[in-house]
């Protein structure tokens, strides 16, 4: 709990992948379809098209998987994923890609 006596809790399946995708750090619904256009979960990789903000260069994805993902772009790029061995979660910043297309595609890889 907060210091308020109130918290904010995320729930989000572990999918084929092994991966529980959290979304867009920071958000309230960091899940919605403003910014997911579509996720396919398979064993051992989660694909997720990412829709950006007019003017908006970059945002923060994390989640939980039981290993450290490895991260890759399409139409965009991605930094050095973050992982805590301890508690699972990592974190990983895309950006979109140059030009008009507010679109990238993230792939997360568990093997």
């Amino acid at each position: 709990m907060g210091p308020t006596g109130r918290a904010f809790y995320v729930v989000a399946p572990i999918g084929a992948s092994g991966i529980a995708l959290l979304g867009d750090e920071g958000k309230f619904v960091g899940t919605g379809h403003q910014r997911l256009a579509a996720v396919q979960d398979r064993p051992g990789r989660l694909m997720a098209a990412l829709l950006f903000a007019p003017g908006e260069a970059a945002l923060t994805l994390h989640g939980y998987t039981a290993s450290a993902p490895k991260a890759a772009a399409l139409g965009g790029a991605v930094g050095p994923v973050a992982y805590d061995p301890a508690t699972g979660h990592f974190a990983v910043t895309v950006s979109a890609g140059s030009g008009a297309a507010r679109r990238m595609t993230v792939v997360l890889r568990t093997r």
